[in-house]
């Protein structure tokens, strides 16, 4: 889905997708409901070492602001997660292209993913890292919340536990997560990167086939899509290194074809078209004499006559996003 620049960070893009767009007022409604701050509020009472006015977290709007306030915070601190994973790569030379938030989270995406095990696991580990010391953080200003302030203290204690639970989830070995990339990484110490990654991308399946039974008995919707979401996730980061190992070594050279037909620059279009459907040759390089001066392709034809009749569009599709860290 669409995804929206909103600013940047270090010089990283950051975009919003459509799909956190979406979700972000759900999330704030989950927060919200009655039971989930009763919940909150009797594990953060413990934390902060006094009690809650309940009544005033659930009275009038409260609940709303509450649940938008740390639905946002929550976002900001998966932000912080992929700005760990950033500034880590970067010290290793790792272009960073941008920074995605959406529903299932953030991607930091990577110009090339590192394939030296010490660097990918140090990369992979500074998320984590990163949330704990944000959990830390909320964690201290809990103790300093007045008791009589109880939005300000559940909004802290709640980012303080949410954070520490965010980085506790990535740290499960399983792709997508930052766990399954540190796994691959120690893995890799002693065998083969794609052997390690067929390794690691196995066991994820594992674990979210036996997370989407837990869920489907458990009755959580929401767990089911995760599950499916990390057991696809593992299949694709398991076929994405499997070609890279394939093709290594591979150059532009060695797909070339040899004694491909050309065109002059004079050619008309009506006789490069017969020539399209005679010789059924996608592509034709445009030879000046002995120099290439460029290349033709029917695809291309069709389009500037759509153009021309103006049924056609000239924009491009966007591109993909790469591989990166969650």
């Amino acid at each position: 889905m669409k995804s929206f620049k909103v600013g940047s960070v270090s010089d990283i893009p950051i975009y919003l997708n459509l799909t956190l767009v979406l979700f972000l007022p759900v999330l704030a409604w989950l927060i919200s409901r009655p039971e989930q701050i009763g919940v909150y509020a009797d594990l953060i009472e413990s934390i902060a070492g006094h009690s809650i006015d309940r009544a005033a977290l659930e009275g009038g709007n409260t609940s709303l602001v509450i649940g938008a306030t740390s639905a946002v915070g929550l976002m900001l601190g998966v932000l912080i997660h992929e700005l760990g994973h950033s500034w880590a790569a970067r010290r290793y030379d790792i272009v960073i292209s941008s920074i995605t938030l959406w529903i299932f989270g953030g991607m930091a995406r990577m110009e090339e993913l590192p394939e030296d095990w010490d660097i990918e696991f140090w990369v992979a580990l500074a998320g984590p890292v990163t949330s704990v010391l944000l959990s830390g953080v909320f964690f201290g200003a809990l103790q300093f919340t007045p008791a009589d302030a109880p939005v300000l203290t559940f909004v802290v204690g709640w980012l303080a536990v949410v954070n520490l639970s965010l980085a506790i989830f990535n740290l499960i070995p399983a792709f997508p997560m930052d766990g399954g990339r540190i796994l691959r990484a120690l893995l890799a110490r002693s065998q083969p990167y794609a052997t390690a990654t067929r390794r690691a991308a196995r066991l994820a399946k594992v674990l979210a086939v036996f997370g989407a039974i837990a869920a489907l008995l458990g009755g959580a919707p929401l767990l089911i899509i995760i599950a499916l979401f990390v057991y696809v996730a593992a299949s694709s980061e398991s076929r994405s290194v499997m070609m890279r190992e394939l093709l290594r070594g591979f150059t532009a050279t060695d797909l070339m074809a040899r004694g491909a037909p050309t065109v002059s620059p004079d050619t008309s279009v009506s006789a490069f078209v017969e020539r399209v459907f005679a010789e059924r040759e996608p592509v034709f390089p445009v030879l000046d004499g002995d120099a290439l001066v460029g290349i033709v392709t029917g695809a291309g034809v069709v389009s500037a006559i759509q153009v021309l009749q103006g049924v056609g569009s000239t924009s491009e599709p966007e591109p993909e996003p790469s591989e990166g860290y969650v």
